[in-house]
């Protein structure tokens, strides 16, 4: 049953919107706003739920809102490395390998 968690600890599941995600825009840092409101919001889930999480009397629930809280830790800190530059965060590349920013300031164009 959805929202089972939240009405085992007396709440009542809300229905919330979808939210309204600015076009980033053309600059090459321009989604990095986006990103810093990810890592925001992945934080406040965290905070919100943590301590929470024991009081869940089911235990699938429970175990489940424990994974959804780790996975939640894993992507903000993936958000706070790419606000720190860290361009390997899905891999490195080979040694020789370009950058991925293009050839033409290394080739001759004739």
């Amino acid at each position: 049953m959805a929202g089972s968690p939240i009405t085992e600890l007396g709440g009542i599941p809300q229905d919330v919107a979808e939210p309204e995600i600015p076009s980033p825009g053309k600059k090459k840092d321009s989604f990095l706003p986006l990103i810093q409101q990810d890592a925001r919001d992945a934080e406040a889930l965290v905070a919100r739920w943590r301590a929470r999480a024991g009081d869940v009397t089911h235990a699938r629930h429970r175990n489940m809102l424990h994974v959804i809280l780790g996975e939640t830790l894993e992507h903000q800190r993936f958000f706070e490395q790419m606000l720190l530059g860290r361009d390997d965060l899905l891999g490195r590349r080979m040694d020789g390998a370009g950058t991925g920013d293009g050839v033409l300031g290394t080739r001759w164009i004739g």
